[in-house]
């Protein structure tokens, strides 16, 4: 039962990256079913029970995905927060780490989208949808597009922590609370853009920041032997109210807290649960790389579409396939330019030279 009555926020590395893996198995996972129904329309194919089994789980675990991973991030960065004197290579290695990969992850998208898809790449600004010629490929660098806006909200986050922690604006449980509710606030505020994805930050910043004061207050979280299963209660009842919301038996006119809490306390609840599998944890080893590259992945689906047209079986057998090329091609391009000097960097983010 420590589970549930015994919170304790020290991990493994492989309790850590467990939770990592199967964050970013339900990311790629969701975007699998997203085109799963884009696939069914293209082709005409009758949907089936097993489609509907998918999209279910992509609806359950809305509230845990990039908002579990994200909390996950913020509870790495808390273990070594910037200081005065680390500030100028903090911002260095985010470059390097988040940056380049984002402007060379766009393009190779881009690519992808053009000669693979067969797509016209696009963004959105203003309520008007722009498509990008091969000369401007260049703009989709500053616009959401696709799932490298999460990349464009990391720089602005580690921008917003790098601030505050400078200023030690959150070295107090009060005063990281106030920021919470701060960032729990601020789509109400502050609608954003496409430009640079700020939107989309203003919406993934809090999670961030909750994952953060999990670790530096973990003395005050893990105090209490009522926190944990108030915990449990909390992350059940916002997880059946967002599957009744998604089954119109309940009708919701704003969803943010909902998600805010079960983000918040499903995260705190799976932490606790210390979990430990190698397969998943191996898998979360390589999360980010298969955050930047599952969608070059998922273009393996063209290789077997046409078991769209045998039913259920077909479906979960696309579904399981796409899954996994989805998460395997990005693993091998981790192990295979990751030995490469100089190259490292722009496809992984990594130093220029393995310093291992």
């Amino acid at each position: 039962m420590h589970w549930l009555l015994a919170p304790k926020l020290k991990f493994s590395r492989d309790e850590f990256d467990t939770l990592r893996g199967f964050a970013m198995l339900a990311v790629v996972a969701h975007h699998v079913a997203l085109w799963l129904d884009k696939g069914l329309a293209a082709q005409l194919a009758d949907s089936s029970v097993m489609v509907e089994l998918i999209q279910y789980q992509s609806t359950v675990l809305q509230p845990l995905r990039l908002p579990l991973f994200t909390i996950l991030s913020g509870f790495i960065y808390a273990h070594r927060p910037v200081q005065s004197k680390t500030a100028i290579p903090f911002i260095n290695g985010k470059f390097r780490r988040i940056l380049i990969p984002l402007f060379f992850v766009s393009c190779v998208t881009y690519l992808k989208d053009v000669f693979i898809a067969g797509n016209v790449p696009s963004y959105k600004y203003e309520g008007v949808v722009y498509e990008v010629a091969a000369q401007d490929f260049w703009v989709l660098w500053f616009f959401h597009y696709k799932h490298l806006w999460f990349l464009q909200a990391l720089m602005i986050i580690f921008g917003l922590v790098l601030l505050l922690d400078l200023l030690k604006q959150m070295n107090t449980l009060k005063s990281w609370l106030f920021w919470v509710a701060v960032f729990t606030a601020l789509p109400y505020v502050f609608e954003g853009s496409s430009l640079w994805s700020t939107t989309k930050t203003a919406h993934l910043a809090v999670y961030f920041f909750i994952g953060l004061g999990f670790y530096r207050f973990r003395e005050t979280f893990t105090k209490s032997r009522w926190l944990l299963p108030i915990a449990w209660l909390v992350f059940f009842a916002m997880m059946l109210l967002n599957i009744a919301w998604k089954l119109d038996i309940v009708e919701l006119t704003d969803t943010r807290l909902m998600y805010v809490l079960a983000g918040a306390s499903g995260s705190y609840c799976l932490l606790n649960l210390h979990l430990s599998l190698k397969w998943l944890a191996w898998i979360g080893g390589f999360s980010y790389t298969i955050y930047l590259y599952h969608g070059l992945g998922m273009e393996t689906h063209l290789l077997f579409d046409n078991l769209l047209h045998h039913g259920s079986a077909g479906h979960l057998l696309w579904f399981v396939l796409t899954l996994g090329f989805g998460v395997i091609i990005p693993i091998g391009i981790h192990k295979v330019f990751e030995k490469i000097p100089l190259i490292r960097t722009p496809v992984l983010g990594k130093r220029l030279l393995n310093t291992k």
